[in-house]
């Protein structure tokens, strides 16, 4: 096998045609021609034949096969089970709406995760798709239905965070304006709960703001006046395509950062961040804003505790104190006192760099933070 030019983007192609000694003008060529669905080097009309011959010997295109086709007489779904190129096999489901036509499609051959009302388990984890297998199944839908897809749903065989860096290779090259264009807006990935993964996803800066259809803003919550530019706030909108009920600068309450360099796929819309927490979570300790997301971000970066904590906020000596209780991992646990509380003290730094508030820690043993059912916990404030 060659290496995969369809799950590379336009730059990385531009580097190993650099390699080959081709211009780079040649990428997007190229580009243009995979992201239509050719999969083979001699259908690319506007390459030199030399060319076509260095890409044949460095790089290997596949076209997946129909195994079987159903159509429902109900309402027109079409299931596909496509064939790749070492033999196994995948399914992918297209769906019309009135909204446009939706394909679902798989992110691994088989599955791990063990859920009990899934098929797809059965037989374990086979392998990990590559991010061109995943678009394959998006382009080849389309191209088979004669359906142009408008949406994506990552709900067929195989858990997507478990195949998180090729799945996130496969919503980049999706995306792109110069490749099948659907929107994040338009894109739908299911889990069954890989936490872990979570903030990674959010991590990615993928959440465009429709320009034209929002006019956005970043306010400090308590005063209302504008942030500078990349730092966290309250992020206000005012809808551009109101008519009936016009809305004016709406406080969402949810606290984040907008980022407005241009992005990697190519379009310069702002990207919001993921949401940090909301203005209502929002404690004022002695003057100073604190939210539970700081503390969660600080004790994501300490080895040796878990997510899991437990904020106390109180005023009975007549100032607001803040006492910290931070669940250990049980590796990190010691009966030495002076290695405990010197690992106390460095937790309780960490958390007063970022903070910019003094607070009292309290390291719990593994399991002491109670868990609870549905949204979790963080604050008890039983200031009076």
């Amino acid at each position: 096998m060659g290496k995969d030019i369809l799950s590379m983007l336009p730059q990385e192609i531009e580097g190993e045609l650099a390699a080959l000694g081709e211009p780079k003008y040649r990428a997007k060529q190229i580009f243009d021609w995979l992201s239509r669905g050719v999969r083979d080097f001699d259908e690319m009309t506007n390459l030199p034949k030399a060319l076509k011959e260095k890409l044949k010997a460095e790089y290997t295109l596949y076209r997946p096969k129909v195994l079987s086709k159903q159509v429902s007489k109900l309402d027109g779904t079409i299931k596909y089970l496509w064939e790749l190129y070492d033999g196994n096999a995948v399914e992918t489901v297209v769906m019309s709406y009135k909204h446009g036509n939706t394909v679902c499609v798989s992110s691994q051959v088989g599955c791990r995760q063990g859920c009990a009302f899934c098929a797809s388990t059965i037989g374990g984890l086979v392998r990990c798709l590559e991010p061109s297998e995943i678009l394959d199944e998006v382009l080849f839908s389309q191209l088979d239905s004669g359906k142009p897809i408008s949406n994506i749903v990552l709900m067929g065989i195989g858990e997507p965070l478990d195949n998180f860096d090729n799945v996130m290779r496969f919503l980049e090259l999706v995306n792109r304006p110069d490749g099948a264009n659907i929107g994040m807006r338009h894109i739908s990935l299911s889990t069954c709960g890989l936490i872990e993964r979570f903030d990674d996803l959010a991590e990615r800066d993928m959440q465009h703001i429709a320009e034209d259809h929002f006019l956005w803003e970043v306010v400090d919550p308590a005063t209302g006046e504008p942030v500078p530019e990349g730092e966290m706030g309250e992020l206000v909108l005012t809808p551009l395509d109101k008519e009936g009920i016009p809305v004016l600068r709406y406080r969402t309450h949810d606290l984040t950062r907008v980022v407005t360099e241009k992005c990697s796929c190519g379009r310069t819309h702002a990207r919001m961040q993921k949401v940090r927490s909301r203005c209502d979570d929002m404690l004022i300790i002695r003057g100073t804003n604190v939210f539970p997301s700081q503390v969660e971000d600080v004790l994501a970066g300490i080895e040796g505790v878990t997510p899991h904590y437990l904020i106390v906020v109180d005023n009975e000596t007549g100032l607001d104190r803040m006492t910290v209780n931070v669940e250990l991992k049980p590796e990190a646990f010691s009966d030495s006192f002076e290695v405990m509380d010197n690992f106390r003290q460095m937790v309780a730094d960490k958390l007063k760099g970022t903070l910019l508030v003094g607070v009292k820690v309290k390291l719990v043993e593994p399991g002491g933070i109670e868990r609870s059912v549905g949204k979790t916990k963080h604050v008890r404030d039983l200031r009076k």
